[in-house]
């Protein structure tokens, strides 16, 4: 689970756990508008034993913390600071992570949603780039949890079902 609560006097800050990798970001932000934020302050505290790296700092999300850090704020100046803002436990992930793809197969595949609906919705919920989430719809699709993608116009002899409709008898 990953919250993020307010670090002891600090403004424009947050502090954001990740409670399955074991790591606590305390970070302030300053904001370009009302959705736009980036980091101004950083602290990172991993378990003990764990190490931070170069390898480590690259795989750092901080867009997504600092998007984290603006979603705590923006709740805590409608509801009173204290309230611990929950966000999805892989809301915090770096490079690599894949989000449950039963779970993505299940958005894509529901009538009410458009593909650009689901690309939209884990762009925002993951913090991620559209390139991003087209790579693990394909993983999903490679997996077949998702058809093949239709290109381009239908063949006129196919009805927009597929089905093909009787033509001439070849010679």
């Amino acid at each position: 689970m990953v919250e993020a609560e307010p670090p002891e006097h600090v403004e424009n800050g947050a502090q954001v756990i990740d409670r399955e990798a074991g790591v606590t970001y305390r970070a302030t932000i300053a904001r370009t508008s009302r959705s736009a934020a980036h980091l101004t302050s950083l602290q990172i505290d991993v378990p003990p034993g764990a190490r931070i790296d170069g390898r480590f700092l690259a795989s750092v999300p901080t867009e997504r913390i600092a998007q984290a850090v603006a979603q705590y704020l923006d709740a805590a100046a409608e509801s009173g600071p204290g309230d611990l803002v929950i966000l999805p436990p892989a809301a915090v992930r770096g490079r690599g992570f894949v989000p449950d793809l039963d779970e993505l197969a299940a958005r894509y595949r529901d009538p009410s949603r458009t593909r650009a609906d689901v690309v939209a919705e884990y762009e925002s919920e993951f913090g991620v780039s559209r390139a991003t989430v087209d790579r693990w719809i394909s993983k999903a699709r490679e997996a077949g949890l998702i058809p093949a993608a239709q290109t381009g116009r239908p063949s006129k002899k196919q009805t927009p079902g597929g089905d093909r409709q009787p033509g001439r008898p070849s010679k």
